[in-house]
């Protein structure tokens, strides 16, 4: 069974006492280790917090780390939207450049228009959806 390592439930402990901000010099003297050294129990941290506890910490850059209040969720995953209507574009463009469709086996010719409708699907209604 998976164990957490002990850095990163100490890490855990500290994020979930903090209700606003939570900065690298604080992280830094309670773990008594550079913020460099932490960079990878800190991504599990806020991961497993986020996932398991419904507690996510957006950074902030050169400062440390803010608990995000629920109307702050809400807005912060309009990023992943960004992210997902850039994929479908890159995945349309990269369709686009087979240049003979007709000389694809018959299952290639079908996943490629089913890739292509899903991914224009998507560009479609994420672009809508943007402001």
């Amino acid at each position: 069974m998976f164990k957490r390592s002990p850095v990163t439930l100490k890490l855990c402990d500290i994020f979930r006492g903090c209700n606003g901000q939570l900065s690298y010099e604080v992280i830094e003297k309670a773990m008594g280790q550079p913020i460099d050294d932490l960079r990878t129990a800190l991504h599990s941290a806020r991961r497993y917090l986020e996932r398991d506890e419904g507690i996510v910490f957006e950074c902030i850059r050169s400062v440390g780390y803010k608990r995000l209040t629920d109307s702050e969720k809400v807005e912060s995953t309009k990023t992943f939207t960004r992210r997902i209507r850039r994929t479908a574009n890159h995945g349309v463009t990269r369709l686009n450049t087979i240049e003979d469709r007709q000389a694809l086996s018959n299952d290639d010719q079908l996943m490629a228009t089913i890739q292509e409708t899903a991914l224009l699907s998507i560009q479609r209604s994420l672009n809508n959806k943007l402001t």
